[in-house]
């Protein structure tokens, strides 16, 4: 089994992307909670502030920046556009895997 990230940007994202005139975006953690923290991936467009902290991909044409410390389920990072009434307009990723 392969310890490698596979990244699949669906056609959904790449639309959304096209739309915004942008082929590089970053791919970070965002924590909720308190006593009982969530961690959710982030996606926003353009390079991160810190480089230095993430992993560079080149992806069909794209390049995806991943903090280097976040670890998908089945190695795999699904980006597509948000979906469903209530959905915020932007990109999500796929599932992060639980510590």
């Amino acid at each position: 089994m392969s310890s490698e990230l596979r990244i699949v940007i669906e056609d959904s994202a790449k639309a959304y992307l096209k739309k915004h005139e942008v082929d590089t975006l970053t791919v970070d953690i965002e924590l909720f909670g308190g006593c009982i923290v969530i961690t959710e991936a982030k996606v926003q467009l353009g390079p991160p502030q810190n480089p230095h902290h993430f992993e560079k991909y080149e992806v069909e044409g794209y390049t995806v920046y991943v903090f280097r410390t976040v670890k998908f389920e089945e190695n795999l990072l699904r980006i597509y556009k948000k979906k469903g009434i209530l959905a915020k307009k932007g990109l999500e990723a796929g599932t992060i895997k639980p510590l």
